[in-house]
């Protein structure tokens, strides 16, 4: 690349944590010449139209919301441009042979796990949900199979026990510290990605709504892994009384035993329900459509209509 030229990147990226890195990325040095961002997508109970954040940036941007990344219309759009390269955040389609070929450079694609483990949809919330004790982020080049190109660096961090919101915010810290360097050491061919351990791929499959329903067959300490990877989406939720509450904030209790499903103790200060091993203390929860409430008021609404010895499963 000549030197004193701007460097002409793409951005593909959806959800929030791509904007916050895109952020980081507009206040560098970098020509921009499009951002493709997924379409509006229906959310919530009322099943509205939920925007992606890049839409805020389309007075200052080209910002594209393909439905197919084949269209004819869109391929004459991006081919009439030159980019050195693409960078790719969460964009949440697999993007076609034409559009990974194109860039002078290829595609970067920052993903959230230390690859090869956790290749696919989930990294962050399947690492958390393992009991990881290790996080990280990858720059990789993208090629045709999922997550398995050679790696151009890789970041690391050994906090663990935190929930999903922390591990994001922590990981676009360490992404935006060293992205802008890396995409000008790509485009000055100063680095090359190396292959990756093909034998060690582990792979993070794309969370399920039904992976949020608390299994009490289980151990208390799984469950309180999974409240801390699913607590962005689904959420963790239990059955009681035909009704599916969602528990705000729980503590894990290592210490108790009980028939897996069967409430230990309920007072002020939360219910107790026993797990496989250990026991769950739910010290506030959400019943449907009503706020949240603490361990307090739930034991004063329902403290009449819920015996002790009660079982959840």
């Amino acid at each position: 690349m000549k030197k004193n030229r701007k460097i002409n990147i793409a951005f593909a990226g959806t959800p929030e944590i791509a904007f916050d890195i895109f952020e980081e990325l507009s206040n560098k040095d970098f020509q921009i010449n499009f951002i493709l961002t997924q379409t509006d997508k229906k959310s919530g109970r009322g099943a509205q139209l939920k925007s992606s954040k890049f839409l805020e940036k389309k007075d200052i941007y080209n910002v594209l919301q393909p439905e197919n990344l084949n269209d004819d219309d869109f391929k004459k759009i991006i081919l009439n441009q030159n980019i050195d390269l693409l960078i790719v955040v969460a964009y949440g389609k697999i993007l076609p042979s034409w559009l990974l070929e194109h860039p002078k450079y290829g595609c970067l694609n920052v993903h959230f796990s230390l690859l090869p483990k956790w290749r696919g949809a989930a990294p962050m919330q399947r690492a958390i949900a393992n009991g990881d004790k290790s996080f990280g982020v990858s720059f990789m080049k993208i090629e045709e199979k999922l997550d398995a190109g050679g790696i151009y660096k890789t970041f690391s961090t050994n906090n663990h026990g935190q929930d999903i919101y922390a591990l994001e915010e922590e990981l676009v810290e360490i992404t935006n510290m060293d992205l802008s360097n890396t995409i000008i050491e790509i485009c000055s061919e100063k680095i090359i990605p190396e292959t990756q351990e093909e034998e060690k791929a582990t792979y993070a499959d794309k969370i399920a709504k039904e992976e949020g329903l608390i299994n009490w067959n289980i151990d208390s300490s799984q469950i309180f892994r999974n409240f801390l990877a699913f607590k962005r989406w689904p959420g963790c939720y239990f059955k009681l009384n035909d009704e599916l509450v969602r528990a705000i904030n729980i503590e894990n209790i290592k210490t108790i035993k009980g028939n897996p499903g069967e409430i230990s103790s309920f007072n002020k200060d939360g219910m107790i329900v026993c797990c496989n091993k250990g026991a769950i203390n739910l010290k506030s929860v959400q019943f449907p459509g009503k706020k949240v409430i603490s361990s307090n008021d739930f034991f004063n609404s329902k403290r009449d209509i819920i015996p002790l010895k009660e079982n959840l499963i």
